[in-house]
């Protein structure tokens, strides 16, 4: 099956649940039902801000276009909310209190892995790992911040003569 038709097939479903026609469809994503048809018929291939809107208008998490379109499949803003609230939170306690992310970091940077991850059509597990070891290496760098290291740099290949 050819991307657009996943496309095609994947937004149909969804238009259906939401009980939308496609007239509804293009007018809440803000594009003309014939760029909508172009769309579905694999005529034109939506731009970042087009797949937003469709995302939107279809009540899927952001990057649900381009994920199927990669082959995965959309995530629906409830299904989304479910894995946010499901997620694993880290323990208050366990960075130390210097290195220690805010709620509303955390919160980025949650939304940040759901979107690349529905974008990439990764698996639930995958994403939470994803999380998980994105988590750790910013609470290493504020680590690092507090305790006034110097910014790692790479090292160059070539010795100085």
């Amino acid at each position: 099956m050819e991307p657009y038709e996943r496309l095609d097939q994947a937004m149909n479903h969804r238009r259906l649940q939401l009980r939308m026609n496609w007239r509804e469809v293009a007018e809440a994503a803000g594009v003309s039902y014939t760029a909508l048809r172009a769309i579905r018929r694999g005529e034109y291939r939506p731009t970042e801000l087009t797949a937003r809107a469709l995302d939107e208008a279809l009540q899927w998490a952001h990057g649900s276009v381009h994920a199927v379109l990669g082959g995965g499949a959309p995530v629906s803003l409830q299904e989304q909310a479910a894995r946010v609230h499901a997620a694993p939170r880290p323990p208050e306690s366990s960075p130390p209190k210097e290195a220690a992310l805010s709620s509303r970091e955390l919160d980025i940077l949650q939304d940040m892995i759901e979107m690349t991850a529905a974008r990439l059509g990764l698996s639930p597990e995958e994403a939470d790992e994803a999380y998980r070891r994105a988590r750790l290496k910013l609470e290493e760098q504020r680590a690092a911040e507090e305790r006034n290291d110097p910014p790692a740099t790479p090292r160059s290949r070539r010795s100085a003569s």
